[in-house]
């Protein structure tokens, strides 16, 4: 699309140098890709205070707290111990800035271990739920499939197969037990094979995901870069 603006004309050569000097990787490693690089860093950063403070710190800390200060004859006990609880908190974070100090810089693993110790907590009980419990709870299910009163060999072989895929896995990381016989042996290298589908499936994923990056970079050069400058200063028809 052609740009409406001046402004988004350099907006579209900003971001068309930007995505050439990224791809000048592709050669060796030059000033314009590390100059690149630095820039896109710092402008994550910047936007990621910048939404950390409109959605965290100015919503859950300075407004409630102004707003107590405010309505502070009306409040309660409760509330004394919800303002007590926020300015520990606020304190506790604030002690992370100690890491700026060479002398003092122990004193941040205090909060630290405090939101790796909540963080843990939290995620432990998720992870499993998700991750043990789920996977669990699919991998229950019947061997014969039935479609309208028939056997649906397509989604039986289907099950089957994964009902064999994950004893074959679970079998294969049982490193206590021996596996001499034939039998054993046979088990452990069909899980070997599921688990090279698995990661051969989950790379093939990734690289799609690049290429497809790849692809919207090359489009917006083709469409946005060079057709819509030249649509711009009307050098081609619109």
């Amino acid at each position: 699309m052609a740009p409406d603006t001046m402004m988004d004309l350099v907006g579209v050569w900003v971001a068309a140098l930007m995505t050439l000097s990224v791809f000048s990787f592709l050669f060796r490693d030059n000033v314009l890709y590390r100059v690149t690089e630095a820039v896109f860093v710092g402008g994550s950063v910047g936007f990621g205070i910048v939404i950390e403070y409109q959605n965290g710190l100015l919503p859950k800390v300075i407004m409630p707290i102004e707003k107590f200060i405010a309505e502070f004859a009306q409040k309660g006990g409760a509330d004394f111990v919800w303002a007590a609880y926020m300015l520990a908190s606020l304190m506790l974070g604030l002690l992370f800035l100690a890491r700026f100090s060479p002398k003092h810089a122990w004193i941040s693993r205090l909060p630290m271990a405090y939101l790796i110790g909540i963080g843990t907590g939290i995620s432990v009980p998720l992870t499993i739920q998700s991750f043990v419990f789920t996977q669990v709870q699919a991998t229950l299910i019947p061997v014969l499939v039935r479609a309208d009163g028939r056997i649906d060999w397509v989604g039986t072989a289907g099950n089957i197969s994964l009902i064999v895929g994950v004893l074959a896995v679970l079998y294969h990381f049982f490193f206590s037990l021996k596996k001499t016989d034939p039998l054993s042996r046979g088990v452990s290298k069909i899980g070997i094979a599921y688990l090279m589908l698995g990661f051969g499936s989950s790379f093939a994923f990734t690289v799609m995901a690049r290429v497809t990056l790849l692809v919207g970079r090359a489009s917006f050069l083709k469409d946005d870069w060079v057709i819509g400058t030249l649509k711009y200063f009307n050098l081609i028809p619109p």
